[in-house]
């Protein structure tokens, strides 16, 4: 009887688990989408960074159904985190912001937001070694942006 019990209340739930209308979240559409136009503003090399990632993932076919026009502005800001006594500057911060403005072709939809990404660098007693860094994490962030620029603008996509 307790046997029959457990696999009754087990039939029982699967069945409302595998009825709630949950879907897991796919990017199934990434073959269906193209870019007609890809305008950037602002920081150039970020921005040949991102409109390179952007080229390489989605495509710029005529044939696709889902074809968007994307416009990135992007601001790099730097700013002093720490001195030491001697007021001598020993950390930087660097903050990558991107507004990103989308708009579907032929179904009049925009799309619109905004990303903001920020590490820190420090100081070496080189100057050369201290740009090195900068420009180290300065790619880390715009890959990283590329990439979350990439997912958001394909689940904005998928809502529409």
């Amino acid at each position: 009887m307790r046997k029959y019990l457990k696999i009754l209340t087990f039939v029982i739930i699967a069945t409302i688990i595998q009825s709630c209308g949950f879907k897991p979240l796919k990017l199934k559409n990434i073959n269906d989408i193209s870019v007609n136009k890809l305008i950037t503003e602002g920081n150039r090399s970020i921005n040949f960074k991102l409109s390179n990632y952007l080229k390489q993932t989605l495509s710029f076919e005529e044939n696709r159904s889902t074809k968007i026009n994307i416009h990135l502005k992007t601001e790099k800001i730097k700013k002093i985190k720490e001195k030491n006594n001697k007021n001598e500057i020993t950390k930087y911060s660097i903050n990558l912001i991107t507004s990103v403005q989308a708009e579907v072709i032929y179904q009049d939809k925009e799309i619109n937001f905004s990303i903001n990404k920020q590490n820190d660098f420090k100081v070496n007693d080189q100057h050369n070694i201290t740009i090195q860094n900068e420009k180290r994490v300065t790619n880390q962030l715009a890959n990283s942006l590329s990439e979350e620029i990439f997912k958001t603008l394909l689940l904005k996509i998928n809502d529409i």
